[in-house]
């Protein structure tokens, strides 16, 4: 028979032996992210005067629009030549307090709820990127997504009282001033969160 005073030692070292173990890292298995429609874009260009229509759902109407706009600003003695995303009233983007898209990279997730300063608004249009032209000085270039090397704009269709998340891939060239759209993907699930580039 074993002392009590031993028995009690022996079961708190062991306690401690498993307490101070290093708990293993699990990484998310491929089968945890929610089932995509993909879209290859073909890495179609919009350069000024240019737009591309989306339609991700496949009814004939276009849910997202890339396109670009010339504004002159007489205060300011600038012109601005600049790339916007928008969508229908059946889609929504993730907006911020200073009107812009969030940058989501490879496997960032894209919630159904809002965001900490981004909600999502339908018939929603942002400045992506934007070369600005004064009258004297350099030209420059202004915008979050204006050095966008594959990274992706969350959107959210709405269909039957339902949110559907998904991604569009993009990348900006400054120096040939295009915008190139790679590729798009739609949850396949209704109201759950999606990662970019999966």
């Amino acid at each position: 028979m074993v002392p009590q005073k031993i028995y009690t030692y022996a079961l708190g070292i062991l306690l401690i032996l498993v307490s101070c173990r290093k708990k293993e890292v699990v990484k998310p298995s491929p089968d945890v992210y929610p089932l995509m429609q993909y879209f290859d874009l073909k890495d179609s260009v919009v350069q000024a005067g240019k737009y591309c229509l989306l339609d991700l759902d496949n009814d004939k109407e276009y849910d997202v629009v890339f396109s670009t706009l010339l504004v002159g600003d007489p205060i300011q003695k600038v012109d601005k030549s600049q790339w916007l995303a928008g969508t229908s009233l059946k889609a929504s983007l993730l907006i911020g307090s200073a009107e812009e898209l969030p940058v989501f990279r490879l496997l960032d997730s894209i919630p159904i709820a809002n965001l900490p300063a981004h909600t999502w608004y339908n018939a929603a249009a942002s400045v992506i990127a934007q070369k600005i032209m004064p009258l004297s000085g350099d030209d420059y270039w202004e915008g979050e997504w204006k050095s966008a090397n594959h990274q992706f704009i969350g959107i959210q269709l709405l269909r039957n009282q339902h949110k559907i998340n998904g991604w569009i891939e993009i990348s900006f060239n400054q120096a040939t001033e295009k915008l190139i759209l790679h590729r798009a993907a739609i949850c396949q699930t209704p109201d759950v969160t999606v990662y970019a580039g999966k």
